[in-house]
């Protein structure tokens, strides 16, 4: 009896412990609240870093700014503790004034010497600035985002709507909201998150006054407590895809909408759903692969288990593009593909998302008609440095063995003629 409650304390400490999970509301730092000096906790959330995740095996020297260590947290303000002007804000982090005022006079006020210690120092972007305190970022260009990005960490636009904090005067509007800032980059479409949680263009109608949510690191070793959870919206799919939510009995040549991308080159509307063509089904899951062209990378040509387009895919693509609850449908799989110029060397690998072989290309789509495709207008944007080659390029993409489907549909490898290949993300989705 003796060894069974020993058994149970030594469960609960290590439940007391445990690191809080992504979506947890912990407590670090205070704030002066009052004229008194009383102070407030400040409460944080513990944001979903899905991008930092790798996909097993990639620890590819050329993407040196991913992996993230997975031994940290990162946190954001559950509330507006303070705001800006757009003046403060300024168009570069690197010289906004507001970075200044975090990582002065807000560290300052707001932690302990002991808490300062355990403030995590960091660097995004190849920025040449490292901050303690810093602002999530507004979305870029996805191919180079480190992904700690407004749309990589909240799962839908009811998790990004911000109150004010009960100390912070009266921000209200009318919904009890208040728009909020991100830290601009170059390239950057967005700068503010508007107060129904959307991410906003900044070049029209952005409010003089934001509101500031403060973004931190810390070692997952720092107690941290708990006092609640951020319980996520249930992902809604939409009028065609709600039936295949349901179990639908889906057949081969069926479409579906799931996830949201930038395609209409239009990043102040926010993103467009993505639709995906059902390949074949087995059992309880379904191969899917986009209707058009998403991307268009620069291939590294090397194989498919070390290169870049499979961790940009398992890691950025998956993090942008679906929310938490979408991302439960996408099934982890081991994937078999064969290096034909290596002597045609068979490896596997375990995925989420991938692109399709030259194999399955032949086996899966029934004529070089049905493997022609488009790309969205923002892949097409990428893609056409030249009317010519955007004429002829803009229907190649890429497959797992760097064999490409070109604008006729016709399978081929990769040949001289600086020829732009296309991405057709694939998944297997559980049914």
């Amino acid at each position: 009896m003796k060894t069974f409650f020993t058994a149970l304390l030594v469960i609960f400490a290590a439940a007391l412990w445990a690191a809080p999970a992504p979506g947890d509301i912990v407590t670090f730092g205070s704030y002066p609240a009052g004229p008194d000096g009383a102070k407030e906790p400040l409460e944080w959330i513990v944001l979903d870093y899905y991008y930092a995740r790798p996909a097993d095996g990639v620890r590819s020297e050329e993407w040196s700014d991913l992996p993230e260590p997975l031994d940290t947290l990162t946190l954001i303000s559950r509330y507006i503790p303070e705001t800006c002007s757009r003046e403060e804000l300024g168009a570069e982090w690197q010289t906004s004034l507001l970075r200044l005022r975090l990582n002065t006079e807000f560290e300052e006020k707001c932690f302990s010497p002991e808490e300062r210690e355990r403030l995590l120092t960091w660097t995004l972007n190849e920025e040449p600035v490292s901050d303690k305190v810093t602002l999530l970022q507004g979305f870029g260009d996805l191919w180079a985002d480190d992904g700690v990005s407004v749309w990589a960490m909240f799962d839908g636009a009811e998790t990004r709507k911000a109150r004010p904090a009960p100390f912070a005067g009266d921000l209200k509007t009318e919904d009890d909201c208040f728009p909020w800032a991100l830290r601009a980059l170059p390239y950057s479409a967005f700068t503010w998150v508007d107060s129904e949680g959307v991410p906003r263009s900044g070049k029209t109608g952005v409010p003089e006054r934001l509101g500031v949510r403060p973004v931190i690191k810390v070692k997952k070793d720092v107690p941290l407590k708990v006092t609640g959870h951020i319980t996520p919206p249930r992902f809604t799919l939409s009028a065609e895809a709600r039936a295949y939510e349901k179990g639908m009995d889906l057949t081969r040549g069926d479409r579906v909408l799931l996830g949201e991308a930038e395609q209409d080159n239009d990043a102040a509307n926010g993103k467009e759903p993505i639709e995906w063509i059902v390949l074949k089904t087995e059992d309880k899951k379904a191969l899917v692969v986009s209707k058009d062209i998403l991307y268009y990378p620069e291939p590294d040509y090397k194989t498919w288990d070390k290169g870049s387009l499979r961790t940009f895919l398992n890691n950025k693509f998956v993090g942008y593009a679906f929310s938490a609850g979408e991302r439960a449908l996408i099934l982890r799989t081991e994937i078999e593909t064969t290096d034909v110029p290596a002597e045609r060397k068979t490896f596997s690998t375990m995925d989420r998302c991938f692109v399709l072989s030259a194999a399955e290309l032949t086996a899966l789509f029934p004529s070089a008609e049905a493997r022609k495709s488009k790309g969205s207008k923002i892949a097409d944007r990428t893609a056409a440095k030249e009317d010519e080659l955007h004429s002829y390029a803009r229907d190649c993409y890429l497959t797992r063995d760097n064999a490409f489907a070109d604008r006729h549909g016709v399978i081929d490898f990769p040949h001289e003629g600086g020829v732009i290949y296309g991405v057709r993300p694939a998944m297997w989705l559980a049914r």
